[in-house]
């Protein structure tokens, strides 16, 4: 017993001392002993930059573009009146037409307006706006001979206003730039304007019949969006986007009383409310899905 306090003095004198500091920890070894070992201090977490428009809830949206237009429905639709034209030239004169000359419409420019609302940083919903207007599309038929000469010509135009709402995610690609992938669904309000125009030269008398139609429809219009989008600030991004626009009208009403064909009376007249048909008695319809590239301008706040 009296040899204890001697051994608890050795071992207390073998022992390292324990530095206060939090730079030296003691570690037991494997064989149970303890050893001196350097610890680095704890770091704290690293935090990820936050990106230019993840704080930011709101966004405004401008856009300036183009769309390739279809139009199907309405291209065709003054073929049955031609045909008949054509056919009555060549009954009571007997002079036959060259080719007609046909100009479809294979653009529009688009306006847009977009407000959207960050949900998550990936994700947003949005109200979008937008105009459609498209290029003004033509068809003329020609015939004569040495005396006569008669020209059939009709044109036609078709715009659209587009309400719709939407979602998209929204993925970063780098420190400025995102990819974003929308989906918008909404109604699209047509309007769709004819002229038809027929001119008639007798040597040196020329007599001009002219008719016109403006209609209206509705439809239901989805769209697809891809976007690269690259922040010029905290607040403000420059982007294009790339998408596809699907939908069209299959009923396209009178807006007022008119007679498009006044030279047939295969024609009826439209009443405000009627569809407007065709000499064979079928109804105008407008295609309107097409190809969709934008450039847009955003402001965040």
């Amino acid at each position: 017993m009296s040899a204890l306090p001697a051994i608890l003095a050795a071992f207390l004198a073998y022992s390292p001392v324990v530095s206060a500091s939090a730079e030296t920890t003691l570690v037991a070894s494997a064989t149970g002993g303890a050893e001196d070992q350097l610890v680095p201090p704890a770091l704290p977490a690293e935090r990820r930059p936050v990106r230019a428009g993840e704080s930011s809830l709101w966004r405004l949206r401008l856009g300036l573009g183009g769309s390739t237009m279809r139009l199907g429905g309405l291209e065709h639709f003054p073929d049955a009146s031609i045909g008949r034209t054509v056919g009555n030239w060549a009954q009571a004169f007997g002079i036959r037409s060259g080719p007609t000359e046909r100009h479809n419409v294979d653009f529009a420019l688009i306006e847009s307006a977009e407000a959207s609302f960050q949900v998550d940083p990936l994700v947003s919903v949005a109200m979008k706006f937008a105009s459609l207007r498209s290029e003004r599309g033509s068809l003329r038929t020609i015939a004569e001979s040495a005396t006569m000469r008669f020209e059939d010509t009709w044109e036609f135009s078709a715009d659209m206003v587009l309400v719709m709402a939407g979602a998209g995610f929204n993925l970063p690609l780098a420190e400025h730039l995102r990819l974003n992938v929308g989906l918008f669904l909404g109604a699209g309000f047509a309007t769709v304007e004819l002229d038809h125009r027929y001119r008639s030269t007798f040597g040196t008398v020329t007599q001009v019949s002219e008719g016109t139609a403006e209609g209206t429809g509705n439809a239901f219009i989805p769209e697809f969006t891809m976007e690269l989008e690259h922040d010029l600030s905290d607040s403000l991004s420059l982007g294009a986007g790339l998408g596809y626009r699907f939908g069209g009208v299959d009923t396209i009403e009178s807006r007022y009383g008119t007679t498009l064909d006044p030279q047939s009376s295969a024609y009826p007249e439209f009443e405000a409310g009627w569809p407007v048909r065709n000499s064979l008695l079928a109804p105008l319809t407008a295609d309107y899905g097409g190809l969709i590239l934008v450039l847009f301008f955003t402001a965040r706040g």
